[in-house]
Formats: C-alpha cells, sequence, structure tokens
C-alpha cells in the first residue's frame, strides 16, 4: 500500500544512479540497541540490491510519519529512478489497531458518534503529518540527482 509515487529522469545512466544512491545511503547492518549508531553522515539508510533500494530517512529525533522509500534505477532511453513512499508498516498496523479498538466500543453503546469523529481526528492527523514528511523528504531524496 504505497501513498506516493514518483520518478526522476536523469542524464546519468543507470550505473551512475546506482553509485549515487550508494554515497546517499547508509547500508551498514542497524544493530537492536544502539541510541548512537554512525550513519556516516549519509541522509538516509536502508538495502540497495542490485537496481532496487529500500530505505528510510536519517532523523535524529523521534517521529512516526517518516515515510519509507522503495524504488529502482531503470536503465530506458534515459535513465530513471522510480519511487514509491508509504507510512511505516508499524504505524499503519496501530492506526488499524486503534480503529477497531474505536469501531467496537462505538458498536457496544449503540453507535456512539463520539468515536467516530475521534477517528476522524486521528485520521486527519496521520494524514497531514505523513504528507509534511513525504514532501520534504521527497526534495531532499530528489536533490541528489539534479
Amino acid at each position: 500500500m504505497y501513498f506516493n509515487k514518483f520518478e526522476i529522469e536523469t542524464t546519468n545512466s543507470q550505473s551512475e544512479n546506482i553509485e549515487i544512491l550508494e554515497r546517499i545511503i547508509c547500508t551498514d547492518k542497524l544493530p537492536w540497541f544502539s541510541f548512537s549508531f554512525d550513519f556516516k553522515n549519509k541522509p538516509f539508510f536502508g538495502s540497495i540490491k542490485e537496481n532496487l533500494f529500500d530505505i528510510m530517512p536519517v532523523i535524529k529525533l523521534r517521529n512516526s510519519f517518516v515515510p519509507v522509500l522503495k524504488g529502482e534505477v531503470s536503465n530506458d532511453l534515459k535513465s530513471s529512478v522510480k519511487v514509491k513512499m508509504r507510512l511505516h508498516l508499524s504505524v499503519i498496523i496501530f492506526v488499524l489497531w486503534i480503529t477497531t479498538l474505536i469501531l467496537y466500543y462505538s458498536f457496544q453503546r449503540k453507535f456512539d458518534y463520539s468515536g467516530l469523529v475521534f477517528l476522524t481526528i486521528i485520521y486527519s492527523f496521520t494524514i497531514y503529518e505523513y504528507f509534511k514528511q513525504s514532501k520534504k523528504y521527497k526534495i531532499e531524496f530528489e536533490k541528489n540527482f539534479k
């Protein structure tokens, strides 16, 4: 379930675009309990396999709405980088869990509308924060290919 998709067309070759990705992505394995992991001053971390990548932005504090980016580097007439963005899976599961709880208790009390108001607020906040963060990191990702 991807919420944003975009494509960056470049004049670079596929191998040059993969080199750019290797320069901006920390591919070291993250430890389970490390609060001072060295990302080597790279703005993203994740994995690169051949022409596919799966990354997240490096952030200093906690932010649940930071997008996950998956993409591929294609080699057509013009090389392009195709990216799909979505919320982190744990946030999606949490929102679905909250939705289930609120709807369950709303039906228990003969469909109390206060639960729907609360759900509207949760969804609106989640969508607003996600799009704010995805716009920020889309710009940061694109600037590396210009």
